[in-house]
């Protein structure tokens, strides 16, 4: 039986092992397709742990299936049903969830924890794993019935729908009856021929004989032979012998017994797995909505499109440590290649940045995202470059290290991609900085690569704009005219400004005011060959 929630082709990426010692353990691909940068530079950690609420499971599902982001359309709305149906119905994911893993702990637990070294304890122990699973797979039957009336996407309507077919009333009467039989109640009964040199051969397990109830059937075998020999309880060679004839019967119910666990067993994992995911996105839903924030099923383009539009967007990492209220921003840059974003100093443009790149990234695997409305075309991959902490500095060996870490980028890069670059090439002087940026960038457009640039080098923004102005959309972050950051970030053209007067009158009145000055540079530009200070600067 297929689950078929995470998409319609019965491909499996990951795989689930349990055991009571080391819990849960779920691998996936042995390389996911969004880096470790990215998803540290995205705030992952923080989504995750929101999705996961504690479960182990949910978060090692959650975050490979959001570092593996989809890229047709079609499929990422096979799971936008899904996903719909599940933030509608809560209850019936978590139901479907629960079970699954319900059963996978109770079977491993009835396993004999010093292994299975016959036949006769290979099909014990299948046996009791499959009275477990008999029970689960019940209540999964009961699910079925009660949510198959009110689904409407095809993953969970197909699944319940054969949930209910499958598992009838026959299924489970057969369950029962071939589960007592191999309980061997009135012992095991073997046939068994004369080979060459008097050696057993052909061993065949048989269906013991009926209890006798009848007085006609008790009568008819009055006076009929039975013959029969015992078995010391001191002859320790003779059992080794009688249960090396009953392996030898049994082996192959034992193996086919365990096959059929196994079957099952890796239907529940995959349903584990699969509604796992389901459960992370409505439990995301939730710690957003918990914190007053909107979330949004995203709408699809083709990738031909190149469609990116959205309202209310905001970063759900930076949503889900604060309490406070969180500015979304609207922009539409549908049919735009490159996407800059200047403006003041703690004004949200890298906030912003990583709102974008989370949106991507959600919405690929099927989530929700931070936004009222979203619509967008998949991207084959995601890359983020952004300044490090410790890159901060000036100095050759930061820099080096930020083209490296580029060049890693440009090794992988498709056509169709997209790459946030945040204060990119920021750790050499702006002349050199800018240069390198404005190269790099163009080599991007030219190979179909989307770009969003967040950035402080009036010299770069002002350079791109004049290069790609019909194919860009410049965004600009400004403050009021008292300084207070809005973090509303509108369409403008880059301003060779840095807004070091409100921050210098917010240095000067100190942390008293309830401001505090923002971090970030007070900065100096470079124009024409010639240094370029901010006239408001005292």
């Amino acid at each position: 039986m297929r689950v078929g929630l995470l998409g319609p082709e019965d491909e499996r990426s990951m795989a689930l092992s349990y055991s009571p010692r080391d819990g849960f353990v779920v691998t996936g691909p042995e390389r996911l397709a969004v880096s470790e940068d990215t998803a540290r530079d995205l705030g992952l950690d923080e989504i995750v742990a929101a999705m996961a609420a504690g479960d182990a499971l949910i978060e090692q599902v959650a975050r490979i299936v959001v570092r593996s982001p989809l890229r047709d359309e079609a499929l990422i709305a096979y799971r936008d049903e899904v996903l719909a149906d599940c933030l509608e119905h809560p209850g019936l994911i978590r139901d479907l969830y629960e079970t699954a893993v319900a059963a996978i702990i109770e079977a491993r637990r009835v396993v004999s924890p010093f292994g299975l070294s016959s036949a006769s304890s290979v099909l014990r122990s299948a046996r009791d794993a499959l009275g477990v699973y008999r029970r689960h797979l019940e209540r999964l039957r009961r699910i079925a019935d009660d949510g198959g009336a009110i689904v409407r996407s095809r993953g969970l309507r197909c699944l319940l729908e054969e949930l209910g077919r499958q598992l009838d009333e026959g299924f489970f009467l057969a369950v029962d009856e071939h589960l007592r039989e191999l309980a061997f109640e009135r012992g095991v009964l073997v046939s068994a021929k004369l080979g060459p040199g008097n050696h057993g051969a052909s061993y065949v397990l048989r269906r013991p004989e009926r209890p006798r109830r009848h007085l006609r059937e008790v009568v008819s075998r009055r006076g009929r032979a039975t013959l029969h020999f015992d078995v010391d309880a001191r002859d320790e060679a003779g059992a080794r012998m009688l249960d090396e004839l009953v392996d030898r019967a049994v082996a192959p119910v034992a193996a086919a017994l365990a096959a059929a666990r196994d079957h099952v067993a890796d239907f529940l994992r995959a349903l584990a797995l699969e509604a796992g995911f389901f459960v992370g996105c409505v439990n995301l839903a939730s710690a957003l909505a918990s914190r007053g924030r909107t979330t949004s099923v995203p709408q699809l383009a083709p990738p031909s499109a190149n469609v990116w539009a959205y309202e209310g967007l905001y970063d759900v990492a930076l949503a889900l440590r604060s309490e406070g209220p969180i500015v979304g921003n609207d922009g539409d840059a549908t049919g735009r290649n490159l996407v800059v974003i200047t403006g003041a100093n703690s004004g949200g443009k890298t906030t912003l940045a990583r709102a974008m790149g989370q949106a991507f990234l959600l919405a690929q695997a099927g989530s929700v995202v931070g936004a009222t409305f979203v619509t967008l075309s998949p991207r084959s991959g995601l890359f983020t470059h952004f300044l490090r902490e410790e890159e901060a500095g000036y100095g050759s060996g930061k820099f080096e290290e930020e083209l490296e870490r580029m060049d890693a980028i440009v090794r992988a890069l498709e056509p169709g991609a997209l790459v946030c670059l945040n204060e990119s090439f920021s750790s050499t002087n702006e002349r050199e900085g800018s240069e390198v940026a404005c190269q790099v960038i163009d080599a991007f457009i030219e190979s179909d690569v989307r770009v969003i640039f967040v950035t402080h080098h009036y010299r770069a923004a002002h350079e791109l704009r004049r290069r790609h102005e019909t194919v860009g959309l410049f965004l600009r972050a400004d403050p009021e005219p008292d300084g207070t950051r809005t973090y509303v970030i509108r369409e403008g053209v880059p301003l060779p400004t840095s807004h070091a007067v409100d921050l210098l009158d917010r240095v000067r009145a100190g942390p008293g005011d309830g401001r505090g000055a923002p971090r970030g540079r007070v900065g100096e530009h470079e124009e024409g060959g010639e240094p370029h200070r901010d006239e408001r600067v005292v």
